[in-house]
């Protein structure tokens, strides 16, 4: 328990004197942060009530209430921290630290009703985004063009993006309130329209007492919205010392247009209030008409009838009415004593599946104060044409730039289309041709450069009279010669002497007109013209390059469009002496070495052989002797045969001519029980000293000898 409490004090020391050394760290500390700047949004929220702006006050509090949702909980995982620590050393802390502890009691106790923590983010660190007082006129504009446009669902939904955008903090209270009073006026003259549309439909079925109560509503509403467009102006006054007077003006300018609408309103409702005050009414009217054939030959004729009626189908005498052909007028007639008209329409040359037909009757002069339009019902005529079918082929290959032929026939009911016009277009080109006798064509055509696998060539015929237009595309597959380039190279490089890279580049069937061959190897990049089939580039190599196989990348670029370019990738082994020196000394350093291990190793294994085989060992001469005790190679083996001899009786396991020290010490491992301690030891002691992993000492020496007694006592 009291190692638990000091390990975490040091750690709570540790992290305080951490926080002292960063500078602002505790002044900018997640949930201390949160605490100082919720004290601005309250101030905001009660200056929204004391204005009386409810709505702005419940919008602006569900704000804050998303933002402090978002406080990610990384706060508790403090918190759970704070606890294991225990209040006790949280107050020592405290003393310790300072203000900066108190930092994170502030966090406990906020946290335990919050439970939820804002990521840090140092206020240092942050740069100030830049206030555009243009791109958010802009978006005003947009939205005073969709409300006056009727679209107003949309103008609020343009309206809450404007908040999105960056408002430094003295200018947001007065940017919100001037979005609360355009969203207001929107939905007060939203209302002014639905109520005038109301009253004329109440005018037209002759109930006047509804609608001049109807306008009543709407007038007052309209005055509603006449008393915020001047609280709008006024805020448009208070920015004009904030965003300066252009940019005030500018703003007024684009929120003018709502007035505009207000004043239109105003004389609508004024118009229909006298309507209603004199109990005139306006009679409807009803328009009917009819084709006798469906299906008209483009160019020809056909006739249409209707008849105009009021209400209580009474017919409306001698009034004019006007036909129209896909919204187009073409023809003004007037009704008969008994409301009804016929006309005679020629038929355009439209080629399309079905043509629409209206009839509208629009009043004028008196008849506006007694009778409302009416648009008849619609009718559809079908159109009969005709349309040629193309087919054609064309040569292949296709390449870029050369020109190649286009042939095709053209067939209209299933006979030739003879002497006809037919257009070939190639990008903004267009070929022109026309057909035989056959109803065949022909025509030379060129792609231009660059166009890539595939071209879409379009073939289309114009119309005429009862001719329909047709077309057809081609998807042309693009098709480019390829060369053969053959390099030759030499089998070694040296820095001495340049690289000479020679090579012949050939186009069957034909041949490339000074096509370019760029080498790229290493840093160099050399470019070189082709003349006749041939080329050479000679590039030199630094003395400081390394030996080894030398990248060299060659790419051939043709001028010709329709040939395509080449890339080879070739090696060439590069010899650098210089490098190569450091090298060979190394490698013949190793062999020495190598050789004399060998041999000494050798000498060991031929004495151990002879000792496993119970052979007398050659006497060494007195030379020998004494290198061998300088060298102090000979104690080690004669204890590693002795013991080997000792462990191969009392296990009944030899030592194999195949098996390693360490293959036989695992063969022994189990048999030899306690004793493979010592058996291991001197192991060990052979095997550095044979592979020389560092030299064997004389103690090491002499607790091998005194295990080699205490394994033989041990017997």
């Amino acid at each position: 328990m009291r190692k638990g409490l000091i390990l975490g004090g040091l750690v709570g020391l540790s992290f305080v004197l951490t926080l002292s050394f960063l500078p602002g760290y505790a002044a900018t500390f997640p949930y201390q942060k949160k605490t100082v700047e919720i004290e601005p949004e309250r101030a905001q929220v009660a200056t929204f009530q004391r204005a009386g702006m409810w709505d702005s006050a419940s919008s602006y509090l569900g704000g804050l209430k998303e933002s402090l949702a978002k406080y990610i909980p990384v706060g508790r995982n403090i918190l759970r921290s704070l606890r294991e620590l225990g209040l006790g050393l949280l107050e020592k802390l405290r003393r310790m630290g300072g203000k900066v502890v108190g930092v994170f009691k502030s966090v406990w106790e906020e946290g335990e009703e919050q439970g939820r923590f804002p990521r840090h983010r140092n206020p240092l660190e942050i740069r100030e985004e830049s206030f555009l007082p243009a791109a958010l006129i802009a978006l005003y504009a947009r939205v005073v063009k969709l409300q006056t446009s009727g679209e107003w669902d949309l103008a609020s939904s343009q309206l809450r993006r404007t908040l999105l955008s960056y408002i430094p903090e003295p200018l947001r209270y007065i940017f919100t309130r001037l979005n609360e009073l355009i969203q207001t006026v929107g939905d007060k003259l939203k209302k002014v329209k639905e109520d005038i549309d109301a009253c004329e439909a109440l005018l037209k079925q002759g109930e006047i007492d509804e609608a001049g109560e109807v306008l009543e509503g709407a007038w007052e509403t309209l005055l509603e919205t006449e008393r915020i467009l001047d609280d709008l102006d006024s805020a448009v006054d208070e920015l004009r010392g904030k965003l300066g007077a252009s940019a005030a003006e500018k703003l007024r300018e684009e929120i003018a247009p709502l007035a505009e609408l207000a004043e239109e309103y105003k004389r609508k409702i004024q118009d229909l209030y006298r309507e209603v005050k004199e109990g005139k009414r306006r009679e409807a009217t009803f328009l009917e008409i009819s084709v006798a054939e469906r299906k008209v030959v483009v160019g020809d004729s056909f006739e249409i009838s209707g008849s105009l009626e009021r209400e209580k189908g009474k017919p409306l005498a001698e009034k004019k009415v006007d036909i129209l052909l896909e919204e187009e007028k073409v023809l003004e007639v007037a009704t008969g004593e008994d409301g009804k008209f016929k006309g005679r329409i020629d038929f355009p040359f439209l080629y399309k599946k079905d043509v629409q037909v209206l009839v509208f009757f629009i009043p004028q002069g008196e008849d506006e104060e007694k009778y409302y339009g009416d648009t008849s019902n619609e009718v559809l005529i079908e159109p009969i044409f005709y349309t040629p079918i193309i087919k054609a082929t064309y040569q292949e290959p296709v390449y870029p730039v050369l020109p190649f032929k286009v042939q095709g026939e053209l067939m209209l009911e299933g006979e030739p289309l003879r002497d006809y016009p037919v257009k070939i277009k190639v990008e903004e080109k267009i070929i022109e041709v026309s057909s035989d006798e056959a109803g065949k064509f022909e025509a030379e055509v060129s792609l231009p450069s660059g166009v890539g696998k595939t071209f879409p060539l379009r073939i289309f015929t114009p119309s005429r009279e009862i001719i329909g237009p047709a077309s057809l595309i081609i998807n042309l597959p693009i098709s480019y010669k390829v060369p053969s380039m053959m390099v030759e190279l030499p089998s070694v490089a040296v820095p001495f002497s340049p690289l000479e890279v020679k090579g012949e580049v050939d186009l069957e069937g034909g041949l490339m007109e000074r096509p370019a061959v760029r080498v790229i190897t290493g840093g160099e990049n050399i470019t070189t013209v082709v003349e006749g089939k041939s080329f050479q580039v000679k590039i030199s190599i630094p003395l400081a390059s390394f030996s080894g196989w030398k990248e060299i990348n060659l790419f051939l670029y043709p001028q010709e469009a329709w040939i395509s370019s080449l890339n080879r990738r070739e090696r060439v082994l590069l010899v650098n002496p210089l490098t190569l020196f450091p090298f060979f000394a190394l490698l013949a350093l190793f062999i020495g070495v190598s050789r004399r291990r060998k041999k000494e190793t050798e000498e060991v294994e031929g004495v151990l052989e002879k000792r496993k085989e119970g052979l007398p060992e050659e006497e060494e001469a007195p030379e020998e002797k004494e290198i061998t005790k300088l060298r102090g190679t000979y104690t080690p083996i004669r204890i590693y045969a002795e013991a080997v001899d000792w462990v191969s009786r009392c296990t009944g396991i030899g030592q194999a001519p195949g098996h390693t020290i360490k293959e036989y010490l695992e063969l022994v491992k189990e048999p030899l029980g306690q004793r493979y301690a010592d058996f291991d030891f001197i192991s060990l002691v052979t095997e550095r000293f044979l592979y020389r992993l560092r030299r064997v000492s004389e103690e090491e020496l002499a607790e091998a000898r005194k295990r080699l007694s205490r394994l033989k006592r041990g017997r």
